[in-house]
C-alpha cells in the first residue's frame, strides 16, 4: 500500500462519524437495490409456483384439432412436453340443486395432460385405466349428487344442441344454460359406465358458467380416430415463444381457420414472457421509478460524502502534491476511498438487503401464502436470484464510483500554493457576497451575515440545498408511490365491509324479526344490518352524466349510457333499504341531517356513485357516473318497464311499477351490507332507510325484488358461523346456513396488507437515505467552518447573535429546498400517476398532507441537524478553533 492510501485510511479513521455515515449511504443503497431485487425474485417464483399448483404447467394449447394432428405435434422439438384432452360429452344430472348447470360433462385424459392441468385430488387416485373416472368435489356441493370413491356410474351420454338447429353443430362448456333465452335439447348416443376412484378440487378450465360438471376419465389413444378433435396442452422448450407459438402451430397445420388456441395467461404473465402489454408495462414503469427514486438518493448521498470529503482533505492534497503526489495518485486516493467504502459497505448492504427481505417475507409467509394459492401444504418461496444479487452489487460498486470520480477529478487538478493557501474553496469579489438592505432591516446583522455566507460558500451551500431538494423529492415520490399503489390494488381487489350473509326469505314473515334478534345479539356477531334491495330503470337529463360515459359505446371502449334523441338517457339502478338503526349510524358518520333522509313525507335518497370496470382494451378505469345530481324529484320504474309503450307488464293485483323520490347527496363510502361500487358503467346505487324503502318498494313486482339479506360483521367469521347455525336451528331453521365470505374477503385484505407493509417500509428507508443525507451534508459544512465561527466570537458576537444567524441559515435553507424540491417532486408524482395509470384508472392528485410533512420535516431537519453539529462548536476553544486545519 502507497503512503498515499495510507494517509487516506488514516483521514477515515480520524473522520470517523462521516466514515460512517457514508458507510451507512452505500450499506442503504444496496440493501435497497438487493431488497428490490429480492422480493421481485420471490414474487416472481411463488406467483408462478402459485399458479402451476393451481392450475398447473402448461403454457398454451391447441383446442379443437384432429388427433392425426395433435400426434405430429407431440413430436415436435419446440415442445417439451404435451398431452391429448378429449371431450366425451354430456349426461344429463337428476334434480340439480343449481338450475344453471343440469348436466355432468365427462372429458378423458392422458397422464401428461392430467399433470399439465394440475388436477388436485381431494379424496382416492386420479385415474389410470379405461372405465375410471374422478369428479370434481363440487359436484355433491353445488349439484347435489352425492358421489363417493367406489361408486359405479352408468351415464346415457350425448351431446347438446339448440332446439332446432342442429346443423350448426353441438354446444360446448363454454356456451351457458339459458333454456329460457336459448332452448336446447341433449341428443344421447351412447351409455357409458365408470368407476369412481377419486375426488378433485374444481379444475380451472371449467368456468362458473359451465354447464356441466366436470367428471375426468382415463383416455385410452387406441380408441381415438385420426379425425377426432383434441385439445393438446403442451409446455413450451423456450416459454417466452409459447405466445406465438401455438398460434403458428396452427398455421403450420392448415387449422387456422377450424381451432382455436388458448394460453395459460396468469403463468405466462407471471413469468415475465406474456402477451399483457398493461401487465407489463405497469410492472416495468414502476420498477423503473422505484429504481430512478434509490439511485438518485444513493448517487446524492453518497457524491455529497466524497465531495466534503475533498473539501475537507483539500489543503492535505495541496501538501501531498507539494512534496511530490503526482495527480494520478491524489485521483487514486478518492478512488481508493471509494473502494475501502465499497468494500465495507455493499457487504453490508448485500446481507441487510437479503436479511430484511428474508426476515419480512417469513413474518408475513401465512399472510402471503394465504391470498396466492388456498392449498394448505403451499408456502411462500424465498428466491435469493444470484444475478440479482451480482448486479446489485455492480450497481452500487457502480455508484460509489461515479459519485467519487467528479471529486477525484477536482481533487487531482489541485495546485499546492492554493490549497495550502484555501484560496480554491473560496474565490469571491466583493460585489459576489453584496446583500440588499431588505435582508438586513427584515433579520438585522445576523440574517445578513448568513446571506453572505451563503454567497461567500456557494458550492456548500449548494450542496447543501441540494441535498434537502433530493430529500424532498424522494419522500414525496415514495409517499406518491406508495399512495397510488395501494389504491390501485383497494381499486382491483375490492374489500366488502361484511364477513357473512344470511338470506331473508327463506323465513316466514313472522319469524323474521326474531330471527334477526336472534343473530344480532350472539357475542360473535360484531356489527348487523338488514338490507333490502330493487332494481329498475330511470330515465334521467344527459347533462347530469360524465360525458365520457354517453360516448363511450364507439368501438374500443367500454359499454356505456344510451343517448336519447329528446337529451335524456336511461339507466339502471340498485335502491337499498337499510335497517333505521344502522341507516342512522351511516348518516352520523357522513355528517347528514337525520330528519331529512328519514322523514317519510318526502323521500330522499344518498347515491353511491363509482364505477370499476374493465374496457375492452384491459384497463380497469375507476370513474363516477354522474357530474350533478337531478335538481327534481326523479321516478324510478320497476325492471319490466318498456320505454316504447311506458308500461310494465306482468303487474298482478297491488303491485305498483314506479316510486318518486330526491336524490340529495352523493357518498364515496357504502354502509354495512352494500357494496361500494358497481362494475358496470350504466347503474348507479340508491341508499333509503328500511322504512322510506318499503313505503316506495315494497309493492314492486317480485321480477324487479332482489332478496332481503341480513350482513354481519364477525372478527372470526368461523365462530359466528357456527353460532347463527345454531341460533337457526333452535327456531326450527336447521337447512339454512348463513354464506362465509370471510376467507375470500381475507384473500384481498391480505393483499391489500402486504402492500402497505412493503410501501411504507420503502418510505422508511427512503427517509433514513434522505435523513442521512442531509444530516451529513449539514454536519460536515458546520464542521468545516469552525475556524469561521470562532473568528465570530472572538469578535463579540453573542451566544443570542449566534443563534439567530444559524436559525436565519436553516430558514434560508428549507425555503430555498422548497422552492426547488417541490415542482420536481410534483412531475415525479405525476410520471408515476402515468406509469399506474397504465394498468388501473386513478386521479391525479397532489398529496397536500404529505407536503405539509415534507415541509414541516425540512425545517425540523435542518434546526436538530444544525444544533446538533454546533453543540460541539460552543464547546471548542476558540483559540483551538483558529488554529484548525482541516487536516
Amino acid at each position: 500500500m502507497n503512503i498515499v492510501n495510507r494517509v487516506t485510511l488514516k483521514t477515515l479513521k480520524k473522520n470517523r462519524t462521516r466514515t460512517i455515515v457514508t458507510v451507512i449511504g452505500v450499506l442503504l443503497s444496496v440493501a435497497m437495490i438487493t431488497a428490490v431485487t429480492t422480493f421481485i425474485s420471490s414474487m416472481q417464483q411463488t406467483m408462478v409456483n402459485a399458479e402451476i399448483l393451481s392450475n398447473g404447467p402448461w403454457h398454451a394449447s391447441l383446442d379443437g384439432i384432429p388427433y392425426s394432428a395433435a400426434q405430429k405435434e407431440q413430436t415436435n422439438p419446440r415442445l417439451e412436453k404435451t398431452g391429448i384432452r378429449h371431450g366425451v360429452g354430456y349426461a344429463a344430472l337428476e334434480d340439480p340443486l343449481n338450475e344453471s348447470k343440469p348436466y355432468l360433462y365427462v372429458e378423458e385424459m392422458d397422464a401428461p395432460a392430467m399433470e399439465l392441468y394440475g388436477l388436485r385430488v381431494v379424496s382416492g387416485r386420479l385415474p389410470q385405466a379405461a372405465g375410471e373416472v374422478v369428479v370434481a368435489e363440487h359436484l355433491s356441493e353445488n349439484g347435489g349428487m352425492q358421489v363417493a370413491v367406489g361408486d359405479v356410474l352408468t351415464l346415457e351420454i350425448g351431446d347438446r344442441y339448440m332446439t332446432g338447429q342442429e346443423e350448426e353443430g353441438p354446444l360446448g362448456q363454454i356456451n351457458g344454460y339459458w333454456p329460457e333465452e336459448v332452448p336446447e335439447t341433449l341428443k344421447v348416443r351412447e351409455s357409458r359406465t365408470y368407476t369412481v376412484v377419486g375426488i378433485i378440487e374444481r379444475p380451472d378450465f371449467e368456468n362458473y358458467s359451465a354447464p356441466g360438471y366436470t367428471l375426468v376419465a382415463w383416455l385410452d389413444p387406441a380408441v381415438l380416430s385420426a379425425d377426432d378433435p383434441v385439445i393438446l396442452p403442451f409446455i413450451a422448450k423456450n416459454a417466452g415463444e409459447a405466445v406465438g407459438l401455438s398460434q403458428s402451430l396452427l398455421e403450420e397445420n392448415g387449422l387456422a381457420e377450424t381451432a382455436a388456441s388458448s394460453l395459460h395467461g396468469d403463468l405466462l404473465d407471471f413469468m415475465g414472457v406474456g402477451d399483457n402489454e398493461n401487465f407489463n408495462a405497469v410492472l416495468y414503469n414502476m420498477g423503473a421509478v422505484l429504481i430512478v427514486l434509490i439511485m438518485i438518493g444513493s448517487v446524492s448521498l453518497i457524491y455529497n460524502a466524497f465531495a466534503i470529503s475533498v473539501s475537507e482533505r483539500f489543503k492535505q492534497f495541496g501538501m501531498l502534491a507539494g512534496i511530490g503526489a503526482t495527480s494520478r495518485q491524489i485521483r487514486n486516493s478518492v478512488l481508493f476511498e471509494a473502494c475501502f467504502i465499497s468494500g465495507i459497505g455493499i457487504p453490508l448492504g448485500l446481507l441487510s438487503g437479503v436479511g430484511g427481505i428474508g426476515l419480512t417475507l417469513y413474518l408475513l409467509r401465512d399472510v402471503l401464502s394465504s391470498f396466492l394459492n388456498s392449498t394448505a401444504d403451499f408456502r411462500f418461496v424465498f428466491s435469493v436470484s444470484v444475478p440479482a444479487v451480482v448486479i446489485a452489487a455492480l450497481v452500487g460498486f457502480f455508484t460509489v464510483l461515479v459519485s467519487a470520480w467528479i471529486p477525484s477529478r477536482r481533487a487531482a487538478r489541485v495546485s499546492p500554493i492554493e490549497a495550502i493557501r484555501m484560496t480554491g474553496e473560496i474565490r469571491i469579489k466583493r460585489r459576489q457576497v453584496k446583500t440588499s438592505r431588505l435582508t438586513r432591516r427584515l433579520f438585522g446583522i445576523e440574517g445578513d451575515l448568513a446571506m453572505k455566507n451563503f454567497k461567500r460558500n456557494r458550492r456548500r451551500y449548494r450542496a447543501t440545498v441540494f441535498s434537502l431538494v433530493i430529500s424532498i423529492v424522494l419522500f414525496l415520490s415514495a409517499s406518491s408511490f406508495t399512495s397510488y399503489m395501494s389504491e390501485g390494488v383497494n381499486s382491483v381487489y375490492s374489500v366488502s365491509n361484511y364477513d357473512l350473509v344470511v338470506g331473508m326469505n327463506s323465513f316466514q314473515e313472522e319469524d323474521r324479526d326474531a330471527v334477526v334478534g336472534a343473530v344480532a345479539g350472539l357475542e360473535e356477531v360484531e356489527d348487523w344490518s338488514v338490507v333490502k334491495c330493487a332494481a329498475g330503470n330511470v330515465c334521467l337529463p344527459a347533462d347530469c352524466i360524465n360525458p365520457d360515459y354517453l360516448v363511450s359505446q364507439e368501438e374500443g371502449a367500454a359499454p356505456g349510457v344510451s343517448l336519447n334523441e329528446d337529451g335524456t338517457a336511461w339507466l339502471n339502478y340498485y335502491v337499498y333499504g337499510i335497517s333505521e338503526e344502522a341507516f342512522r349510524a351511516y348518516l352520523r358518520e357522513l355528517g347528514l341531517d337525520e330528519e331529512t333522509y328519514t322523514a317519510s313525507d318526502s323521500p330522499r335518497g344518498i347515491v353511491l356513485d363509482q364505477q370499476v370496470y374493465y374496457d375492452r382494451a384491459g384497463h380497469l378505469a375507476v370513474s363516477r357516473l354522474f357530474t350533478s345530481l337531478p335538481q327534481e324529484e326523479i321516478t324510478l320504474h320497476d325492471s319490466t318497464y318498456d320505454y316504447d309503450t311506458g308500461e310494465s307488464s306482468g303487474l298482478e293485483s297491488g303491485e305498483v311499477s314506479e316510486a318518486a323520490l330526491t336524490l340529495s347527496a352523493v357518498a364515496d363510502k357504502a354502509p354495512l351490507g352494500v357494496e361500494a361500487y358497481q362494475s358496470r358503467t350504466d347503474i348507479f346505487s340508491i341508499l333509503l332507510p328500511e322504512q322510506t324503502f318499503d313505503a316506495l318498494f315494497g309493492r314492486f313486482p317480485d321480477s324487479s325484488r332482489l332478496e332481503d339479506m341480513l350482513s354481519i360483521k364477525a372478527a372470526d367469521a368461523a365462530a359466528a358461523e357456527t353460532a347463527i347455525k345454531a341460533a337457526l336451528q333452535d327456531r326450527g331453521y336447521a337447512g339454512i346456513s348463513p354464506i362465509n365470505l370471510q376467507e375470500a374477503l381475507q384473500t384481498n385484505r391480505n393483499l391489500i396488507l402486504v402492500i402497505n407493509v412493503f410501501s411504507y417500509g420503502f418510505i422508511a428507508l427512503i427517509t433514513l437515505i434522505t435523513i442521512t443525507n442531509v444530516f451529513n451534508t449539514i454536519s460536515t459544512n458546520v464542521n468545516l467552518r469552525r475556524r469561521e465561527f470562532a473568528m465570530l466570537k472572538s469578535v463579540g458576537m453573542t451566544g443570542g447573535g449566534f443563534n439567530r444567524m444559524i436559525n436565519f441559515e436553516c430558514l434560508f435553507y428549507g425555503l430555498k429546498a422548497l422552492l426547488y424540491g417541490l415542482p420536481l417532486s410534483l412531475l415525479f408524482t405525476y410520471w408515476i400517476h402515468r406509469s399506474m395509470d397504465l394498468g388501473v384508472s386513478l386521479h391525479f392528485r397532489i398529496p397536500w398532507l404529505q407536503v405539509l410533512i415534507c415541509v414541516l420535516g425540512v425545517f425540523l431537519i435542518v434546526f436538530i441537524t444544525m444544533m446538533y453539529a454546533m453543540s460541539k462548536v460552543r464547546r471548542e476553544n476558540i483559540v483551538d478553533a483558529l488554529k484548525n486545519e482541516n487536516l
